[in-house]
């Protein structure tokens, strides 16, 4: 730990302790010898590179009790006093199932971290690690799951979920394929390109979805105010998880942009057809 902290002084801006502490596949020993383990490496790492962030090993398996029980260990014994951010691995149960769901495992997070009398800092660093056995998804469905990815950890934040790591950029060997090493990007790397633009000059305000927030059920959106080109305009971007609905264009609403690029002009009280392909909707 020392060798590489100080090789990498300054060059490396944060250390996972490790990847999966909660899989016997990765880690086999006792709660309290990794919480023992994650205290000497912040001290050590501290000392050689006192600016890095040293995040606490990573915790997947969070759909099963015994991925929980280990979290919740790690917690009860001051294992998260040892670190800056709490790593998890936020990810649906299969790659098919709608980016959404993950939300279920960060309120399963948060719970355990509330009931351990902490509230430490959250990102999520990866998958689960059968992620390469399954599936691809077809292109539009990878298109739309890929931006809804980004958008579930804003929504997240709620839950202090500061970071949300796609799992991975240039392999070929996953579910959703971004752009494999050499090649050119797919149509959801391109999309996701596209939310990156619409939301570089971006404030998050809030997200909520269905009838709490006046929209149908299977609704979802997020809003945001822009700082350019027009100071302090806002937006919304909406989607739905299942099927389509018929949504309002609200009462500033004067456009309304796909992640292909295209732009359609709408007027207050418009009616904005949304399915799994998130929109952004401009108001004046």
């Amino acid at each position: 730990m020392r060798a590489v902290a100080t090789r990498y002084r300054e060059r490396v801006e944060a250390y996972e302790l490790w990847v999966l502490a909660n899989d016997r596949r990765f880690y086999a020993g006792s709660v309290e010898k990794l919480v023992e383990m994650t205290r000497r490496a912040r001290r050590i790492i501290r000392a050689a590179d006192p600016e890095a962030t040293v995040v606490c090993p990573g915790m997947g398996q969070l759909w099963t009790p015994e991925g929980r029980r280990v979290l919740q260990r790690f917690a009860q014994l001051g294992g998260y006093g040892h670190c800056d951010v709490a790593g998890i691995k936020l990810y649906q149960r299969t790659a098919s199932d709608p980016p959404e769901s993950m939300l279920e495992l960060a309120t399963t997070v948060d719970r355990a971290m509330h009931e351990a009398g902490i509230q430490p800092r959250l990102w999520s660093t990866g998958t689960a690690y059968s992620i390469p056995l399954e599936s691809r998804l077809d292109e539009e469905r990878a298109r739309d799951y890929a931006v809804r990815f980004f958008l579930t950890g804003l929504y997240a934040r709620n839950v202090n979920l500061e970071r949300m790591y796609f799992y991975n950029w240039g392999g070929t060997k996953i579910p959703i394929v971004l752009q494999a090493e050499g090649g050119a990007p797919t149509r959801a790397a391109l999309a996701v390109e596209q939310l990156e633009r619409w939301l570089a000059h971006a404030e998050s305000r809030s997200c909520g979805h269905g009838l709490a927030i006046g929209l149908p059920e299977n609704v979802w959106q997020c809003d945001f105010t822009m700082t350019e080109p027009e100071p302090g305009h806002t937006a919304s971007i909406r989607w739905a998880v299942t099927g389509t609905a018929a949504t309002t264009a609200g009462p500033k609403a004067r456009e309304v942009r796909r992640l292909d690029g295209t732009t359609t002009l709408v007027r207050p009280g418009d009616t904005v057809t949304v399915s799994g392909e998130a929109v952004l909707i401009e108001d004046r």
